[in-house]
């Protein structure tokens, strides 16, 4: 009859523990990719604000009440509510990944940034490109988007000639509704020829 007791207490323990235990926090700050992959980094409880300064970004979080300053330029990246954000190296600024694939596609992480601490739909941004592309999530981070002809001529030079067939299908447009559509395409082309090599 001991048995069953000592379960229910267990089970008590753990119920309470679940309950009234610490949420979890809001910021993760990742040093490295390998640290992003193995989701290992700082924890903080929220972001408060970003400054820019000397050619860098510098993030302040909070911890305990206490204001924790973090230079973009010591890491690749941080979560923030379930976004994630990298770095962009050569101006050391962030930028959130909103389209994961063969291409990636992140938006200026400034405004990002405000946008999910205020709960609004738009902000401006200081510094930095409106959108970055990549070709995955460890690699460089390149400006382009849908931002007219020049934009997406640099990104293709830049990125080299495996996303031809995404830039031919944007081709002059520069608009957002064919761009996202030709990079949708382009996600799931290339998806599938993975899967398919895998075979």
């Amino acid at each position: 009859m001991k048995a069953p007791r000592l379960f229910h207490a267990l089970a008590l323990v753990l119920f309470t523990l679940s309950a009234f235990g610490q949420s979890p926090p809001e910021v993760r700050v990742y040093k490295t990719y390998e640290d992003f992959t193995e989701d290992r980094g700082e924890d903080y409880d929220s972001f408060k604000h970003c400054n820019h300064g000397m050619g860098s970004v510098t993030m302040v979080f909070l911890r305990d009440g206490e204001k924790k300053k973090v230079a973009c330029k010591d890491i690749w990246g941080f979560r923030y509510k379930d976004a994630l954000f990298r770095v962009e190296k050569t101006y050391s600024q962030p930028a959130r990944l909103l389209v994961e694939g063969a291409l990636c596609f992140y938006g200026n992480g400034w405004a990002h940034l405000t946008m999910l601490k205020d709960g609004v739909s738009e902000a401006s941004y200081p510094v930095g490109a409106e959108s970055y592309l990549s070709s995955g999530v460890r690699a460089p981070l390149i400006p382009g988007g849908p931002g007219g002809p020049a934009f997406v001529e640099e990104a293709a030079r830049k990125l080299g000639t495996k996303y031809r067939p995404f830039f031919a299908c944007v081709g002059k447009d520069g608009s957002n509704e064919k761009f996202f559509q030709c990079l949708k395409e382009f996600n799931e082309s290339a998806a599938l020829k993975n899967r398919l090599e895998k075979e």
